[in-house]
């Protein structure tokens, strides 16, 4: 199975997921919200540089060539 950090693109988003955890939290705290009662049909992130973009679609596309093959 492929690992989001064994994918030299998607580098960043790795390393960034713990403070990304730890904001989240913070918020459901502040919230009074325990998480453990929700779950997320879906993930979604904002990119403000097209090279970064570009460089995550192709993280992505590795992700799932790694998952599935490559039928196209």
């Amino acid at each position: 199975m492929t690992t989001l950090s064994s994918i030299a693109e998607l580098n960043d988003l790795t390393l960034d997921l713990p403070r990304f955890e730890l904001a989240l939290e913070q918020f459901a705290q502040r919230l009074h919200l325990e998480l453990v009662k929700f779950s997320a049909d879906h993930i979604s992130l904002r990119c403000h540089q097209n090279s970064t973009a570009d460089r995550w679609r192709q993280g992505v596309v590795a992700m799932r060539i790694a998952a599935f093959g490559d039928d196209d």
